[in-house]
C-alpha cells in the first residue's frame, strides 16, 4: 500500500486526468470517487482529492469533507480544476468559501489546476446552465475584461491541462 491516496470526481475528465498523472508522480493508490470510505484511508499519511467546479462549488466536497472529517493525522490535499486557464488563488476565495468551512480551508492545503471545457460530456441541463452563465459574464458590467476574453472562448470545448500544472501540489505532498 502507498502512503497515498489520490480521489477523484470527474464528469468531463479533466479532474481524471490530473488525479492519474499526480498518482503516478507520488506512486499513489488512485481511486474514484465514492469508492472509499473512511476506513480505507485511515492507513495512508496523505490524502488528495480532486474535482471540478460546477456552479461556483467543488463536486463531492460535501462526501469528501464527511470521509475525511475523523482522519486529524493525515495531510489532505485538494484540487479543482475549472473552465480558465489562469486563476490568481484571491480570483477563487468565493469558491472555495461556498465548499469548505474556514477551519478546513485552513487545514486542507487548496490547488487550482486549469481543466477546459467539453460540452460533448455535459448533460443537456449542464450544457445549458453554462451557456446561460457564459451569456452572464459576457454581459455583466462586474465582469473583468480579461474574464470576458476568456468567456468569449468557452463558445465551444477546450482543453487547458497541462502535466506540468502539477508540479506545486505534488512537492507539496511530498514535503514531510
Amino acid at each position: 500500500m502507498a502512503d497515498t491516496a489520490v480521489i477523484y470526481c470527474s464528469r468531463t475528465g479533466f479532474s481524471a486526468r490530473y488525479a492519474r498523472w499526480i498518482a503516478d508522480a507520488l506512486n499513489a493508490d488512485l481511486y474514484r470517487y465514492k469508492t472509499v470510505d473512511t476506513a480505507l484511508l485511515t492507513p495512508y499519511k496523505t490524502v488528495i482529492y480532486g474535482a471540478g467546479f460546477y456552479a461556483g462549488k467543488l463536486k463531492g466536497a460535501r462526501w469528501f469533507t464527511r470521509v475525511i472529517r475523523p482522519l486529524t493525522a493525515c495531510k489532505v490535499i485538494v484540487f479543482a480544476t475549472g473552465s480558465m486557464p489562469h486563476v490568481q488563488p484571491q480570483d477563487l476565495r468565493q469558491e472555495w468559501d461556498m465548499t469548505f468551512s474556514s477551519s478546513e480551508q485552513e487545514r486542507f492545503r487548496l490547488f487550482y489546476l486549469p481543466g477546459g471545457m467539453n460540452y460533448a460530456r455535459l448533460s443537456w441541463l449542464s450544457q445549458g446552465m453554462m451557456r446561460l452563465f457564459r451569456f452572464y459574464m459576457l454581459h455583466s458590467s462586474k465582469t473583468r475584461p480579461d474574464t470576458k476574453q476568456l468567456m468569449k472562448r468557452l463558445d465551444r470545448s477546450v482543453d487547458y491541462t497541462d502535466k506540468k500544472a502539477i508540479r506545486p501540489l505534488v512537492a507539496e505532498a511530498e514535503r514531510p
